[in-house]
C-alpha cells in the first residue's frame, strides 16, 4: 500500500481489478479512495490454481 495523502475520515473504499495469465499467475491492483477522491494504491501478486 502506498498513500499519497492521509484519509480524511474513517470511511475508505477500494476500486480493485485482478488480471491472471494462462499459467495462473497474476496481479491485483486497486485505488484507495475516500469521499474526497483517490488517496493511494495497492498491489498484490496472486496465483490461481484449480481445487
Amino acid at each position: 500500500m502506498h498513500l499519497f495523502r492521509q484519509p480524511a475520515s474513517h470511511w475508505t473504499g477500494i476500486s480493485a481489478e485482478t488480471s491472471v495469465g494462462p499459467d495462473g499467475i497474476g496481479m491485483t491492483t486497486g485505488v484507495l479512495h475516500d469521499e474526497h477522491g483517490p488517496l493511494g494504491r495497492i498491489t498484490q501478486n496472486v496465483q490461481v490454481r484449480p481445487r
